[in-house]
Parts: structure tokens; sequence; C-alpha cells
């Protein structure tokens, strides 16, 4: 069974995805040029409809996200969104991306999506496929 989720996916206590040696929030990854010391929360994040599953899923660990030399030297910075399929796994089969920065930035940002591992999302007692929209990947350059 397939559910769709529309509201914040929460990371898994205080992992925080930290591990990505990047700034990064409970809401998604943010990759900067000059990796930052201390983790930020970003203002958007995944959703889930809290109406279709019992407990939503949330997040154990994702690779990091690339940001190549050529996208910083071109100055191509942003955030991509995307859709990601959590299977009954909690493995992501599944990335869309419903809003782009440019064709290398975004197949870096759903490499990474790709990665993720996460507690999957519960229905009933049972784990369920579920879509996780707006995922952010938040590509920064300091100036």
């Amino acid at each position: 069974m397939l559910r769709t989720i529309s509201s914040r996916v929460r990371f898994l206590g205080a992992l925080g995805i930290a591990a990505l040696g990047m700034s990064v929030g409970c809401a998604g990854s943010v990759v900067e040029e000059s990796p930052p010391k201390e983790m930020t929360r970003l203002p958007t994040g995944p959703r889930v409809d809290p109406n279709t599953v019992d407990v939503e899923p949330t997040i154990v660990r994702m690779d990091d996200p690339q940001y190549s030399d050529d996208s910083r030297e071109a100055g191509e910075q942003g955030e991509v969104l995307m859709d990601a399929l959590v299977n009954e796994f909690g493995q992501v089969t599944d990335v869309r991306v419903t809003r782009g920065v440019s064709p290398k930035l975004d197949e870096s940002a759903v490499a990474a999506v790709r990665t993720a591992l996460f507690k999957p999302a519960l229905l009933g007692g049972k784990p369920v496929s579920v879509w996780v929209r707006d995922f952010p990947i938040q590509y920064r350059l300091h100036r």
C-alpha cells in the first residue's frame, strides 16, 4: 500500500545528519562552499500528511550532497526540492525533482537523497511506503 505524506519529516534524535559535514537542519541539507561549524535549522522542509499514517518517517542517515567546482565557479546556488518515495524498509526507491536549480546541482541532490535511510512510516503498527514531499537540499555560496 502506498501513501502520500505532506507534513514535516523529523530527523531521528540528535543525528540531524551532522555527519554530512555541512550546515544541516532538521528540515534538510544545506551545502555550502565553506562548511560552518554549527547546524542550521532551515525554514522549509520535507512534508508528510499526518492524516495518512500513524507515525511519520524519520531520516536516519544520508550521504553528503556534492557541490561541484564547476557549479561554484558558475555561481549556481539555491534550493532543490524533491519528492522521495520511502518504502516500508525505509529505503528511497524513487526521487523526483519538483523545483531545480541547475542540472548538475539537481543531479547531486537526487544522488544524495537516494542514499538516505529512513525509519519507515507506520500505519496500524505496520511499516508502509509513503511519498515524502518537498525534501530540500540547499546550495549556498559565501561571498
